[in-house]
């Protein structure tokens, strides 16, 4: 029965094997010392639920239902899945906050639910962190691991991404609430943060950051990306697209990217981002400018389903690439040209206003029909590898 305060107590190595195990309280759970080691427990509990000490299970659910009482499990050199156990689905509280530890060894997968509703959870596994099922609740998220963190599977409701280190892996994360990253989160690898609420916005805060590892990427799949003064996001290239498909997208003053302040990487791709390790296809409907934009030190990589155009204005880059269905035409100042593709018959339209500067292409201009036209009211200076442009093309100055 429960022990005094109307805590109940673990019995020293309370021990079942393989079978499962339940313990139900109408007070708090605790345990201060000894073992555990069913291979899959459930939990249910009134009041909070500590488990901290010396366990070794398979398979975990718990529910905790008062107001505010919290949840917290540690696993020892034993990979853990939070499943369905004893009649118990998942981990639930009533607005109190979860934590769930493996420590030393063992990954730590979700197939079911985990919700603290207003309360935070903390995930830390000394392995790999994967959702294959369920999904994930709470005000805030926090935790680590030492191998890659997928919370990709489901449409988890999460306000804000705390505190959150991946020593050699990836992070992935798709939200269906409004997100905001409040604190550091970084990745030895690619980082992807993908909203999917109806109004899509991911906010990175005042003292918020996201970083991926030094030539890896910083994904972001939202309808509306907010940099806070202070926050900021590295990585080798940093990805910017639409989660509603077929969005147009506007680049410059009031637009979708305004520019790349407090955006550290050197590449920059708008209009699709990277899953999986496979470049989807644009969300992008089509890509305009509303004001000058870009720098010299930037490469930038444009990725639309219908047409790319400058809307008059300067797009300026170390290297302009990307692809489009339709018009690609490049603004007034110096940029290589790497490889642009064109699937549409009105094919390529680049030009170079003013008299200053030369454009050179390195890479493959491709492009599936229609002509590719190479203009320049001032000096031209157009070079590729032979053979590597298809279709056909002409230059005119």
């Amino acid at each position: 029965g429960p022990g005094a305060a109307g805590v109940q107590p673990f019995e020293p190595q309370e021990s079942v094997g393989a079978s499962a195990w339940t313990r139900t309280s109408g007070g708090r759970i605790s345990q201060t010392g000894w073992s555990l080691c069913p291979k899959s427990p459930g939990v249910a509990g009134v009041n909070a639920v500590l488990l901290n000490v010396n366990k070794a299970v398979g398979t975990l659910a718990a529910s905790v239902s008062n107001a505010g009482d919290v949840f917290a499990f540690t696993n020892d050199s034993t990979g853990l899945t939070i499943d369905t156990a004893s009649g118990v689905t998942g981990i639930a509280t009533n607005n109190g906050s979860i934590a769930v530890t493996t420590s030393t060894s063992g990954d730590l997968t979700i197939n079911q639910n985990i919700s603290a509703g207003t309360g935070t959870i903390a995930v830390t596994s000394a392995g790999k962190l994967t959702q294959t099922g369920g999904s994930v609740t709470a005000d805030t998220l926090t935790g680590g691991a030492a191998g890659t963190v997928d919370f990709t599977p489901s449409a988890n409701a999460i306000a804000n991404l705390g505190t959150f280190k991946v020593t050699a892996g990836d992070f992935l994360l798709k939200d269906a609430s409004l997100l905001t990253v409040v604190d550091t989160v970084t990745a030895s690898g690619n980082v992807l943060l993908w909203d999917t609420n109806a109004t899509s916005n991911i906010t990175i805060g005042a003292a918020g950051s996201v970083g991926a590892g030094g030539a890896k990427l910083a994904s972001f799949r939202a309808d509306a990306l907010v940099i806070s003064a202070g926050g900021s996001i590295t990585g080798g290239t940093f990805e910017l697209a639409p989660n509603t498909a077929s969005a147009p997208v506007t680049l410059g003053t009031a637009g979708y990217l305004v520019d790349y302040t407090a955006i550290g990487s050197t590449n920059v791709r708008i209009g699709a981002v990277t899953v999986g390790g496979t470049l989807q296809t644009p969300t992008a409907s089509t890509i305009t400018c509303a004001s000058d934009f870009g720098l010299n030190t930037v490469a930038l990589d444009l990725q639309a389903g219908g047409a790319i155009t400058d809307g008059g204005k300067v797009v300026t880059a170390s290297t302009l690439s990307g692809s489009a269905a339709s018009v690609i035409r490049a603004g007034a100042s110096s940029a290589t040209m790497g490889r642009f593709e064109a699937s549409g018959a009105s094919g390529f339209s680049v030009e170079k206003g003013g008299s200053a500067g030369n454009r050179t292409g390195d890479g493959p201009l491709t492009e599936d029909a229609g002509p590719d036209a190479m203009r320049n009211a001032g000096t031209s200076n157009v070079t590729g590898r032979d053979g590597a442009r298809t279709g056909r093309r002409r230059e005119r100055k």
